[in-house]
């Protein structure tokens, strides 16, 4: 006798999807870690023990970072990386959302790939002409 065919689609339960996720401010101590995930993630952004981090983990694993750092008298939102497994499981909304809790009004940029936008616009920002934005990020999106 033959087993039943499936109709429709067939979903893979994966345990990871279901745990939750912590997301805290990182420490001084956290900076080889998050180094660690950036070059595993082949981000390449220095990461400075003044930079405002927060984490995303899963059972003390590193899945998430994001940043926000002054540079030049203006507050910029630089390195969002999840790990790729742990991706579409709203990591990284909850460390947008530490991040923009932390900014309260003060303004931000962050520079993002277009398939992004929508995302980032979600949590208050919005794209901005070139002429309008500080003149060391222009140059660092003509690169990007």
């Amino acid at each position: 006798m033959r087993p039943p065919r499936l109709s429709g689609s067939v979903r893979q339960h994966d345990d990871h999807r279901r745990m939750t996720h912590q997301v805290n401010r990182a420490t001084v101590a956290d900076l080889p870690r998050i180094r660690g995930l950036y070059a595993v993630l082949q981000y390449s952004g220095a990461v400075r023990p003044e930079d405002i981090i927060f984490t995303a983990e899963q059972d003390h694993l590193l899945v998430g970072v994001v940043r926000l750092v002054a540079e030049e008298n203006t507050m910029v939102l630089r390195g969002m990386r999840v790990h790729p497994a742990f991706q579409r499981q709203r990591v990284g909304t909850r460390l947008l959302e530490a991040a923009v809790a932390t900014l309260g009004t003060q303004p931000c940029y962050c520079i993002c790939y277009p398939h992004l936008t929508e995302f980032y616009s979600w949590a208050g920002f919005r794209v901005v002409v070139p002429s309008d934005a500080p003149g060391f990020l222009v140059g660092r999106l003509e690169a990007y």
